[in-house]
């Protein structure tokens, strides 16, 4: 506020143009102007080491900036050294996570220190795919004419806990889905538990003193069958790092091709194929499909002569931001 000012004043605004020209027209600023005047420091950096001192001439419209201290300039050469040392720091964090991020490049991970933690877990999946009976390998002259063979790659991913610990190392060798065509594919609408059925679901388990389990299922796309003739190409690398028994370098020159008899990650129909499997042995078990939520099943039965209800909700909705379920059970 200008110096005089009072809000409950009668007389003129001193921020008017008369007053405020007969203010600067009368005399300079000078540092009693300044006294009430508080500085807050940035919260990122910190003050320079020698403040320095204003210097208010007689006459109104200049000012220079002096020095209060002799020998600033070794404590401002020090404040430099570690501002430069700080950014520093700072550049070398940037450049470390650059180099290994969470979710690296096959080319990336290989290189990096934790070459044997991707390997094994890029061996880890492959063995999924096989135990699961997921793909056929064939050659590449077998696959009928007119077929598109689509490409593949490995989609690798750091996992952590809540602290930022890593927790293991995931590789999924996912399909390029973004070639297939219409006609490769039919439905591919997979409902998702709507927030409605969730609040019902935890207000009733809080008011009866009901326990809630949370459910993953490893590599649940792999569980359903595919029903469409799918060819894709093992994925690039996966030779090199794996051995040259796993195919080649997943370009065209490659012989071995995969004929695939699961759905597999990155297949436009692999959503809902999975959520009709499920469904499908769900009410072949004895749940019953509720109708307001298509992702919501109920059985209801005995157990040691007591009535017992079991609520199961899938899939668990993206949106929540959790990985460590894709259902929830209500018991």
């Amino acid at each position: 506020e200008p110096p005089g000012y009072s809000p409950l004043s009668s007389a003129a605004s001193p921020m008017s143009p008369s007053t405020c020209s007969s203010e600067h027209s009368s005399r300079a600023a000078s540092p009693a102007d300044l006294d009430d005047v508080v500085v807050v420091p940035h919260p990122h950096y910190p003050p320079p080491a020698a403040a320095a001192a204003v210097t208010w001439p007689e006459d109104s419209e200049s000012y220079s900036e002096t020095s209060s201290d002799a020998g600033s300039d070794d404590e401002g050469r020090t404040s430099a050294d570690a501002r430069a040392a700080r950014q520093e720091a700072s550049l070398e964090r940037a450049m470390t996570v650059q180099a290994i991020p969470d979710e690296p490049t096959l080319s990336q991970a290989l290189a990096s220190p934790d070459r044997e933690h991707w390997l094994t877990a890029m061996a880890a999946e492959l063995h999924n795919l096989e135990s699961t009976g997921t793909f056929r390998a064939m050659n590449r002259s077998d696959v009928p004419s007119g077929c598109k063979i689509l490409r593949s790659k490995f989609v690798l991913r750091v996992k952590r806990d809540d602290r930022g610990e890593v927790v293991r190392h995931k590789a999924r060798i996912v399909v390029l889905g973004c070639q297939q065509e219409p006609g490769d594919y039919g439905q591919t609408y997979a409902p998702v538990v709507t927030m409605q059925t969730l609040r019902v679901m935890f207000a009733v388990a809080v008011q009866n003193g009901l326990t809630l389990y949370g459910y993953d299922c490893t590599a649940a796309f792999l569980n359903s069958e595919l029903k469409e003739d799918i060819y894709c190409y093992p994925p690039s690398g996966l030779s090199a790092a794996l051995g040259p028994d796993y195919g080649g370098d997943g370009g065209d020159s490659q012989h071995t091709v995969w004929k695939l008899q699961r759905t597999l990650y990155g297949l436009k129909q692999a959503p809902k194929n999975w959520h009709d499997t499920l469904a499908e042995f769900l009410v072949g078990y004895g749940f019953r499909r509720a109708a307001s939520d298509p992702c919501l099943f109920v059985l209801e039965g005995t157990e040691q002569g007591e009535p017992r209800v079991h609520i199961l909700l899938w899939p668990w909705p993206p949106s929540l931001g959790t990985s460590a379920w894709n259902s929830l059970w209500l018991r």
